[in-house]
């Protein structure tokens, strides 16, 4: 891919040719050509293109081409010699020129030598030359003679010579001033050898200072007596630009796990918009983002999405300084920090300026305006919006992808993507125990997330039978301690989110949506049933709901009354006959039954019976006020006697084994010592 010309520069380069050649008379057109543009626009590119261009022209005529790179030269004096010593060898490799070749040789090396470079030579094809041996066969009046009669000796060799000879000097901008000075010394000294046209590349205002020691102007007068045309590299637009990218993507696109329709993703659009005016102005950019965003990608491609990735690498390229600092911030930019120095941060932060809060994050670079458009659009703490809703879990403003990316490799109990598609995918009989291995550790908020995500895209995590299992492996949320209250309401809210957005996603066909809740309802013991029926209680403004508008139903309503009045007499009988409220991990079944006005004395009086231990009256009591999540004093108490409740509460809280402060809170909320609605 990195030979392939993206930008197309190769019509250019075709025509640069005929500068350098004349190809009705086959000869060198003896111009010295300067091929000028800043470090990083692509003139090594042209250059190369050039070079294969005249190739091709080699391969049917006679030429002799050298591609001289200086900054692969240590040492100043090195410089010259090695130049003649690519220059012999070029012409010494054809067989055509042997004759004269030998004696050329010799020429140049004395020449070499009166420029000030004697040293040993080796030319393939000719052998090893050491200077002390040339000056043996040398006469003394001949070593002794003029660099003037050294140049004119040269020069009538190479008369001889029935080629065009093409000498590409390239990569000036890659060494320092004293060797520019050197090289161009070297060019003035062999500028007009006849039938040789020259080649230069190089950032014109670099070369200028460095030839005038500093004196721009100088420098330049100095260079426009030595090149007599100097050609600036064709710009590049926007657009070109952005095909470049584009055209870069659609090769890794396969490899590299992008959608077939990754042009038309919103957010890639977003960052186009803008990324080619503020940042990537140069070919050199480009290739440098391409590959930048192709090592990491091929790293954490599963956990971090793709567009975000691909801006992250921008930065990375144009302000390394910046994503250095990011590394040392950490989660304290992301929405969902969970260090309390983050919190603390995030929340002193919260009434500034976006410019503010940028200034205070990157106290040490003082340029850090000029990155906010990228560093807002990857993390909206820098943005003047609220933090974008519809954003998945793999973006980067979230700790998990972001963490991900800066330690490029999973962070501490997260689940990586191919062990979920392990999980959605496993035989039935397998399936139960898979997921409730993983929401029974610390890996449980990790498969949430990653199930979120997963619910919204085509093709995976659509079966109901996957539900089915998920609900079946609930029940291991009755077996997390009571020190952690609030992972069972933050694991089942996570997962009928996930149902919920399926549910309303195009990912899923309308058969297969009816077919999804049909499964939900009719499994009465399953936790998701209730959920999805409530959602629309709430659209249709049954059961004293307010009706929502502009809202999906899948049921129409009458479908909905019927399904309430059976899934609440199945539920009333799970009640009454079993120990099911004990293994509630959500209050949504026991809502139903009351939204539909079942829930009676009778149902009442199991319930009280039932709870006969502190431990089971307070995993009920957090049923209700656990991990933040309330109800009203009146749904509560629909539910249970508040006298009944109020003296078994009080219990609870004398025994003082409550396991952690927020249970105490939910007791106290319960018992109307605490507004319910703080």
């Amino acid at each position: 891919m990195e030979n392939e010309d993206l930008l197309d520069r190769g019509s250019f380069a075709n025509r640069l040719v005929s500068v350098l050649i004349d190809k009705d008379s086959g000869r060198s057109t003896g111009h010295v050509v300067a091929l000028v543009g800043p470090w990083g626009s692509g003139k090594t590119f042209v250059v190369d293109l050039v070079k294969k261009s005249l190739s091709e022209f080699g391969a049917e005529n006679p030429l002799i081409l050298l591609k001289h790179e200086p900054w692969l030269v240590t040492g100043q004096d090195d410089l010259i010699r090695r130049f003649f010593i690519e220059l012999a060898s070029s012409i010494q490799k054809d067989g055509r020129f042997k004759r004269v070749g030998k004696k050329l040789v010799k020429s140049l090396h004395n020449y070499a030598n009166a420029l000030g470079s004697a040293a040993d030579i080796y030319v393939p094809g000719f052998g090893k030359i050491l200077s002390a041996l040339v000056r043996l066969f040398t006469w003394p009046w001949e070593r002794e003679k003029s660099i003037y009669e050294q140049k004119s000796k040269v020069e009538k060799l190479i008369a001889e010579i029935d080629a065009p000879i093409v000498i590409i000097l390239d990569e000036l901008d890659r060494i320092d001033d004293e060797e520019v000075r050197k090289v161009v010394q070297l060019v003035r000294a062999i500028a007009d050898f006849p039938s040789v046209s020259y080649l230069l590349a190089f950032d014109i205002n670099h070369a200028a200072r460095a030839v005038g020691n500093n004196d721009e102007k100088k420098g330049r007068a100095f260079l426009e007596k030595l090149v007599s045309i100097q050609i600036p590299l064709p710009s590049v637009s926007k657009s070109e630009r952005l095909r470049f990218l584009e055209d870069s993507f659609d090769e890794l696109a396969s490899k590299e796990r992008l959608s077939i329709d990754w042009r038309q993703d919103a957010r890639f659009l977003e960052l186009a918009g803008f990324v080619f005016d503020d940042y990537l102005k140069s070919p050199r950019d480009l290739v440098r983002v391409r590959e930048t965003f192709l090592a990491y990608h091929r790293i954490v491609a599963d956990e971090v999405y793709w567009v975000d990735i691909l801006a992250y690498s921008v930065l990375a390229v144009v302000s390394p300084h910046v994503v250095q600092r990011l590394s040392f911030i950490g989660e304290a930019v992301c929405e969902d920090p969970i260090e309390v120095s983050a919190f603390s941060n995030r929340f002193g932060l919260s009434r500034d300026t976006p410019e503010v809060v940028l200034e205070r994050y990157f106290p040490d670079i003082p340029d850090i305006l000029k990155y906010k458009r990228v560093l807002s659009f990857l993390f909206p703490v820098f943005s003047e919006e609220t933090p974008a809703r519809d954003r998945d879990g793999d973006y980067l403003c979230y700790r998990r992808p972001f963490l991900t990316l800066l330690r490029l490799d999973l962070v501490k109990d997260a689940i990586p993507r191919r062990e979920m598609l392990k999980i959605i995918r496993a035989v039935k009989e397998k399936r139960v125990a898979y997921i409730s291995d993983a929401i029974s550790d610390d890996k449980a908020a990790s498969f949430v997330d990653r199930l979120q995500i997963m619910a919204r895209e085509t093709g995976e995590v659509l079966e109901a039978d996957f539900w089915l299992d998920c609900s079946k492996a609930l029940q291991v949320l009755n077996l997390i301690p009571l020190h952690k209250p609030d992972m069972r309401h933050s694991i089942f809210r996570g997962l009928s989110g996930c149902i919920l957005t399926l549910l309303a996603s195009d990912s899923l066909n309308p058969i297969d949506r009816r077919s999804l809740v049909s499964e939900l309802l009719t499994h009465s013991l399953n936790a998701f049933g209730p959920i999805v029926l409530r959602d629309h209680f709430q659209n249709y403004g049954l059961f004293n709901w307010s009706p929502r508008t502009n809202r999906f139903s899948l049921l129409k309503e009458a479908e909905v009354i019927s399904a309430a009045e059976e899934l609440s007499h199945a539920l009333i009988a799970n009640h009454l006959n079993s120990d099911w409220l004990l293994h509630q991990v959500d209050l949504s079944g026991i809502l139903v039954i009351r939204d539909v006005g079942k829930w009676d004395a009778v149902c009442r009086t199991r319930a009280q019976d039932l709870l006969d231990t502190n431990e089971k009256v307070l995993r009920f009591v957090l049923l209700f006020y656990g991990a933040g999540y309330m109800v009203d004093q009146s749904t509560f108490e629909a539910i249970v006697d508040p006298e009944w409740f109020k003296s078994v509460a009080f219990q609870v809280l004398k025994s003082r084994n409550l396991y952690d402060p927020l249970n105490v809170i939910a007791v106290e909320k319960a018992l109307g010592l605490v507004d319910s609605y703080n």
